[in-house]
């Protein structure tokens, strides 16, 4: 198939049923700026010249009758000036400059330095101070204002550079006036700086002598809190402290230790004595026991009985002899005697040791509170020097830190005496001084011509959008395509674009079958036959929008079309006010549609052969029986529509068009699909909408739209497939 009909097959949409919603809003108008640009490009072509000719004559005309002139001085902007070695390099953040940087531009133009110019005698003589002389004198008052507005700063982009600038039509007048404004506000800078330096100057001695009086009173608080503490090292004397309390612990331990001891013993004791039985004694008390003066008397008394007993015996005496009998009974008697008092001496030195124990534990308690307090007292006097040690320490922190400041005031004052002294001390220097303008600021013609070529092309490119925009037509499948819910069926390129011409349209098919039209009704019988065999129809009405729409000749060359493929088909010319099938095919009118609608004539009488196979037409009919048209709508035409299915395969039906009479819509209740045709450049869209919504509402389906006589643009794809396709035709023909 031919590229015609692969770029139709693009645009086509769903199918819409009878059943849709019947109203829609009209959607906006698609705009291709290569078809525009293809279109226009003659008149913007034309309107970049006219724009560089306008732009010429704007400039001539301008550079004659107001010239413009400027003069510009330029300053440049230094960081904060911090030591007389280092003018102009100080540490500056670049928010802070700027900040600076607008401050300085705000007061070039501030009112105390516009009335300074304004009182110059140089400004006073210009031609732009003249215009606002009154009585023979310059009246500032309405000078000032126009100075303000003429005169403008700003600020060099990615530097630190204030450019002062003036236009008017005189240059030797914006000359001397950006000088006088420079000369002004240099005055008035150095006399600010003077007067900052000498109110700082003054501050900072405050400051310094500030600084003195605190440092010498917190000296003072010093010595009296060492006076007080009654130290005069207080490392030492700290140190001190320690090693005391380092004692007191050694013999708080100490005590404690031997305290507990004591009670140990004394409670081992204790519980000894209190306990049934014979008491255990340690060894050091029965030692002691036996060292007590009465037992070791009796030990002698009884070593001495015994020793006269062995000295008895020695001589003789036997052990019953009754001296030696009673000396051995004293001996008893004595052993006895003595160990009561052994007893007696233990328990008595026993209850001695207890005691001993108890007191000297007593004692010691009495040793640790003592040690306890005085550990208490050594602590809270070395606690008191640590104090002391702090305060003071805080207080060396303060004359530290306030000494260091008061020599970085000391410093800033040897520093801002030197830069007082240095020639270049200021922060804003003028770098470029104003100079007379030798060119023209305005106008220029590298300006001018642009801004012409701009304006006028821009203009009618505004224009040409704009009447696109407004233009409703529908021009090409592009703008029906943009519709919701609207098949685009296909397209029918104007007459005039095929090289092959037709002589008759309606039989375009026939005559020129090779031509371009022929083709585009090759492309369009396929999607109404799918959408018609697909919903089982049999009938089509071929409705136009408007008159000279061209749907007969749709009509006509869409029934040559089906019967092409060997299809029965039947044209049936329902245009009962302006009827034209007859004429295609050379026959009368009648008997015809309106013939057997009144009754006149049968459809075998009606349905007449034409000289192309498999077409037959049923024409209007005579002028009598057409003059009803309401008939259309009966059941007669029911009646004959179901009779010509019996017999055709396609039944294709013209119509008068919708927007001149009813017919239309009473034929489409009664067919079984309907096809609107609109032509490129008439119908609008918003009819077409609207037409769309009333055949949705009727009996037939409404398949969709064919575009008739569509022109192709510039350049376009229309145009590039009609060339195709004509060359393919003629290959294929040699």
């Amino acid at each position: 198939m031919s590229s015609i009909a692969q770029s139709t097959r693009t645009t086509m949409a769903p199918a819409r049923s009878a059943s849709a919603p019947s109203a829609a809003p009209v959607s906006g108008v698609a705009l291709d700026p290569i078809r525009l640009l293809k279109k226009y490009y003659p008149l913007l072509a034309a309107s970049v010249v006219v724009g560089a000719v306008v732009g010429v004559a704007a400039h001539l005309v301008l550079a004659r009758l107001a010239p413009q002139y400027t003069a510009t001085a330029t300053f440049a902007c230094l960081p904060e000036t911090t030591s007389a070695l280092q003018v102009g390099q100080g540490a500056m953040s670049q928010d802070e400059l700027q900040r600076f940087m607008g401050t300085q531009m705000a007061l070039m133009t501030s009112a105390p330095i516009l009335e300074r110019v304004l009182r110059d005698a140089q400004v006073e003589n210009t031609d732009w101070a003249k215009q606002y002389y009154a009585g023979g004198r310059l009246n500032t008052v309405v000078a000032q204002p126009e100075l303000e507005k003429a005169l403008t700063t700003r600020a060099v982009a990615q530097s630190t550079l204030i450019r002062l600038s003036m236009t008017w039509r005189k240059p030797a007048d914006v000359q001397t006036i950006v000088s006088a404004v420079v000369r002004a506000y240099q005055e008035d800078l150095r006399s600010t700086v003077s007067r900052d330096s000498v109110a700082r100057r003054a501050v900072l001695s405050s400051q310094i002598t500030g600084f003195d009086n605190t440092i010498k009173d917190l000296n003072n608080a010093r010595d009296r809190m060492l006076e007080t503490g009654n130290v005069t090292d207080l490392d030492a004397g700290i140190a001190s402290e320690d090693v005391r309390v380092a004692r007191l612990n050694e013999q708080l331990v100490a005590a404690n230790s031997s305290e507990a001891n004591l009670r140990q013993q004394f409670s081992s004791m204790d519980r000894m004595s209190k306990e049934d039985g014979v008491i255990q004694y340690p060894d050091e008390i029965r030692e002691a026991a036996n060292r007590d003066p009465v037992v070791a008397g009796m030990d002698s008394q009884v070593a001495n009985l015994r020793a006269e007993i062995s000295a008895m015996r020695a001589e003789g005496y036997g052990d019953e002899h009754e001296t030696v009998r009673m000396m051995k009974q004293r001996v008893k008697a004595l052993e006895k005697e003595r160990e009561s008092q052994y007893n007696s001496a233990l328990r008595k030195i026993f209850d001695s040791r207890k005691d001993e124990l108890r007191s000297s534990a007593d004692g010691l308690v009495a040793t640790i509170k003592q040690l306890e307090g005085d550990l208490k007292t050594v602590q809270l006097r070395k606690q008191e020097l640590v104090k002391l040690r702090l305060r003071l320490k805080d207080i060396d922190d303060q004359v530290k830190r306030l000494t260091e400041e008061r020599n970085q005031a000391d410093r800033a004052l040897n520093d801002l005496q030197l830069v007082m002294n240095n020639p270049i001390f200021d922060r804003v220097r003028l770098i470029v001084p104003a100079q007379e303008p030798k060119q023209m600021s305005f106008p220029r013609l590298a300006v001018m011509v642009p801004m012409g070529v701009v304006l006028i092309a821009g203009l009618t490119g505004g224009l040409v959008l704009l009447r696109e925009v407004l233009d409703q037509r529908v021009r090409g499948p592009a703008d029906l395509a943009a519709m919701a819910r609207l098949r685009l069926l296909g397209i029918v390129p104007d007459a005039q674009e095929d090289p092959a011409k037709p002589a008759s349209l309606g039989m375009a098919f026939k005559d020129a079958p090779s031509g371009i039209t022929s083709e585009s009704f090759r492309v369009l019988r396929s999607p109404i036959a799918k959408a018609m065999d697909s919903g089982g129809h049999k009938s089509v009405l071929v409705l136009a929008g408007m008159p000279g729409s061209g749907a007969s000749t749709v009509a006509s060359n869409l029934a040559l079309a089906c019967a092409g493929v060997g299809e029965r088909v039947l044209l049936i010319d329902a245009n009962m006010r302006r009827p034209a099938l007859h004429k295609v095919y050379g026959l009368s009118e009648g008997p015809g549609l309106g013939d057997a609608l009144a009754g006149s004539a049968g459809f075998a009488e009606v349905a007449r052969s034409t000289s192309v196979a498999n077409v037959s037409i049923v024409t209007a009919g005579t002028i009598g029986n057409r003059a009803l048209p309401e008939r259309l709508a009966g059941e007669a035409m029911a009646r004959l529509l179901a009779e010509a299915g019996e017999k055709f395969d396609r039944i294709i039906v013209d119509s008068a068009p919708a927007i001149v009479a009813g017919d239309g819509f009473a034929l489409a209740n009664r067919v079984d699909s309907v096809v609107l045709v609109v032509r490129a450049m008439c119908e609008k869209r918003g009819l077409v909408n609207r037409l769309r919504g009333h055949l949705g509402e009727c009996r037939g389906e409404f398949l969709g739209v064919v575009v008739n006589a569509v022109r192709a643009s510039a350049g376009g794809y229309l145009r590039g497939n009609i060339k195709a396709t004509q060359e393919y035709h003629r290959s294929d023909a040699a």
